[in-house]
C-alpha cells in the first residue's frame, strides 16, 4: 500500500513570508510548485522560494502563471492513475479559482 504523494501549490502576496509559512509544512511534501494570485497586487514568486529550498528533499516545480497549469503540471509528472495529494495555500483568492 503506497501513500499518496502530497504536491503544494502555494500563492501569496510579496510582502509576506513564505519560508516562515513553509518551515513546518517542506518536510510533508513532495513538490512545490508557487504560483501567481489574480486580483490581490505582486505576489511571492520563485526567486523568493527555491534559494531557501537548499537542503530540502522536495522538487521544486518552479512557477505556474495560474492555478490550472500548476496542477496539470503535477498531475503530469506521473501519468498513470496513482492517487496524488494535491494542497493549495497561502492565500484564500487561490480557492476561489477552483
Amino acid at each position: 500500500n503506497n501513500p499518496k504523494s502530497t504536491h503544494l501549490i502555494l500563492g501569496m502576496k510579496a510582502d509576506k513570508r513564505p519560508m516562515d509559512y513553509l518551515k513546518s509544512i517542506l518536510p510533508q511534501i513532495d513538490s512545490l510548485t508557487i504560483t501567481k494570485v489574480n486580483d490581490i497586487g505582486p505576489c511571492i514568486t520563485a526567486d523568493h522560494v527555491e534559494p531557501n529550498l537548499k537542503g530540502q528533499s522536495i522538487c521544486f516545480l518552479g512557477q505556474e502563471n495560474d492555478l490550472d497549469k500548476a496542477i496539470a503540471n503535477i498531475m503530469s509528472l506521473n501519468p498513470s492513475n496513482e492517487p496524488k495529494r494535491i494542497m493549495i495555500c497561502g492565500s484564500l483568492y487561490l480557492a476561489e479559482k477552483l
